[in-house]
Parts: C-alpha cells; sequence; structure tokens
C-alpha cells in the first residue's frame, strides 16, 4: 500500500512526498511525451485563536455575592487542517509545431480490471515552444481513490495504476486535435481560449 509522507507546519504549507513517475511514453498525440508524473498531499494546519482577556463587567451588591469570573476563559474550538493534492506532469512538446494550451487528465485505474476509477483535469494556457519541457500542475481537495477492488495490485503494490492523457491541444497556428477518446467538458472550455486571449497559466484548480 501506497504511503504518503505528511509534515504539518503550524502556519504553514506541508507536503508528502512524490509518489510516482513513469519513463518517457506518448500522450495521446504523437507530439507530446510525458517525462514524468506525480501526486502530492500537503496539509495546512493553523494556530489556535488566542485567548482574549475576559473583560466582563459586574455590579456589585451588597445582598449578592459577586460571580467568580475566569480571567483568561479556554478556547475550545479549533479549525480543522485543510488538505491539498497536487498532481502534476512533466511534459515534452516534440513538435513540429508550438503549442498555445492543452487539457489533460491524470487518470487513475485498476490494475486487474482496467477500468477507471477517477480522474483530475487540468488546464495549461501559456506557449510550449518545439522541443521544450513543461511542468503541468492540478491543485484541489479531491483525492486519490479510496475504494479499490478487492486483491487488485500491481507490480510495484499499488492499489490502482496512473496515466497521464492529454486531452485536446491548440496549437499557436490556430490548429486545433482532440482526443477521439476524451471524456467531459476539458475541449469545450479550451475551444474558449481558441476565441479569445486568456492570461497565461500552467494549472487549474479542481
Amino acid at each position: 500500500m501506497r504511503t504518503l509522507a505528511r509534515l504539518v507546519l503550524f502556519g504553514a504549507l506541508a507536503c508528502g512526498s512524490a509518489v510516482s513517475q513513469e519513463a518517457s511514453t506518448p500522450a495521446g498525440p504523437p507530439n507530446i511525451q510525458v517525462i514524468s508524473r506525480s501526486w502530492v498531499h500537503f496539509v495546512f494546519k493553523t494556530k489556535p485563536p488566542p485567548t482574549v482577556p475576559n473583560s466582563q463587567t459586574v455590579e456589585r451588591s451588597d445582598t449578592h455575592p459577586l460571580a467568580s469570573i475566569d480571567p483568561t476563559p479556554k478556547v475550545t474550538g479549533t479549525n480543522p487542517p485543510r488538505q491539498i493534492y497536487v498532481y502534476s506532469a512533466e511534459i515534452l512538446n516534440a513538435g513540429p509545431g508550438d503549442i498555445n494550451a492543452l487539457s489533460w487528465d491524470y487518470l487513475f485505474t485498476d490494475p486487474m480490471t482496467h477500468n477507471e476509477l477517477k480522474r483530475q483535469t487540468g488546464f495549461s494556457v501559456g506557449k510550449i515552444h518545439v522541443n521544450q519541457k513543461k511542468k503541468l500542475l492540478i491543485r484541489t481537495p479531491s483525492s486519490p481513490p479510496k475504494v479499490i477492488s478487492a486483491g487488485s495490485m500491481n507490480a510495484n503494490g499499488s492499489p490502482f495504476d496512473e496515466h497521464v492523457s492529454i486531452q485536446c491541444i491548440l496549437f499557436a497556428d490556430g490548429s486545433f486535435w482532440e482526443n477521439p477518446e476524451r471524456k467531459g467538458i476539458s475541449c469545450e472550455k479550451l475551444r474558449i481560449v481558441q476565441r479569445g486571449p486568456v492570461k497565461s497559466s500552467n494549472e487549474i484548480i479542481g
């Protein structure tokens, strides 16, 4: 079973270790190669709010004793930690033309049945020149699959296989490539980029 290294820092970001990588392999279109892929788990944990001295005023009475007041009441409420997963892939544009934007998926599949367990979708808006490498990121609170088939285990001892799939590409010359087996609305969103200028970015928050 995969283990995630977690480091929690008060008021700061904590990072788990990368859990998977793969050699350079095609990812849909022949001009895109996936050099590596990984995902990490981040935890934000904040300090509890500071205690505030009790400034309550109590009227004096000769017939009733004064009620005792705790000058530093305890704070019982705490803020739950925030968790974020970052899915990343480093790709190489092997040509023949520059890329302006693309959409991609980080996929989890069952090692035995090859059924899809979960996918995270991201977008990259920004020029990727021929023979240039670029790291793509997806930041989301959505975790990898938590429910898996009993007995499913790949050669690396993981309960699922991981893949990176390019769904559609907008090239610098205006042409558009679309994965014939794509799922979802990622390409429709990318066509919005094709119709007008969009601020450069290499990630999307899921």
